[in-house]
């Protein structure tokens, strides 16, 4: 049995330690862990802070969004790359955070 990761852009103000654990996770944003590849994971670990009280990934430098994006699996990278492009628009600032959480 595998993990799910969900994963999306969050205002920057959100990445305090009182509000983490209680962002909304998007059900149409998520993978199953099994497709996960080394080097993701590795990405994960690397580029990103991990942050144990929410569980989750947090990127807050763009670079190492896009730096992630070129390990990640297809649907994640399309979201990275153009948030448009899945499922609904998605409207965020180029100082956003990004977050993969991990359920």
């Amino acid at each position: 049995m595998g993990v799910d990761l969900y994963y999306g852009y969050y205002p920057k103000e959100c990445n305090l330690p009182k509000i983490l654990p209680y962002l909304k996770t998007f059900d149409g944003r998520w993978l199953n862990g099994h497709r996960m590849t080394e080097e993701f994971y590795t990405a994960l670990n690397t580029l990103s802070t991990w942050n144990e009280e929410g569980w989750c990934w947090v990127f807050d430098d763009v670079n190492k969004i896009f730096e992630s994006a070129t390990v990640a699996p297809s649907e994640v990278c399309d979201y990275i790359v153009d948030p448009s492009y899945y499922l609904e628009p998605v409207q965020h600032e180029p100082n956003d955070i990004f977050i993969v959480w991990k359920r």
